[in-house]
């Protein structure tokens, strides 16, 4: 069992509404809900699967753009290309 440690957090009124909601839906502490949070979004590494599905989900998202997406990258980088030679 992992050994835990006390930590304070600040949330908004509303943050702990909606904690305090999801918590009483999923029956679990909202303790729980935090580490659970904070293991998927900064801790776990997707699975093959779960990058798979989300290229497929992102498949087709330049469909019928007039603009080559070569252009499109260009101009982004136009304004800071400067930059980047000076770091």
């Amino acid at each position: 069992m992992s050994t835990f440690v006390r930590t304070q957090i600040f949330l908004t009124a509303e943050q702990r509404r909606r904690l305090r909601t999801w918590s009483k839906h999923a029956r679990k502490t909202a303790s729980e809900l935090i580490r659970e949070a904070i293991e998927d979004r900064y801790v776990r590494r997707p699975t093959p699967e779960e990058l798979q599905s989300a290229l497929g989900a992102s498949f087709g998202s330049w469909k019928g753009r007039k603009s080559p997406s070569t252009r499109i990258v260009r101009a982004l980088r136009r304004g800071t290309r400067w930059k980047r030679f000076l770091s």
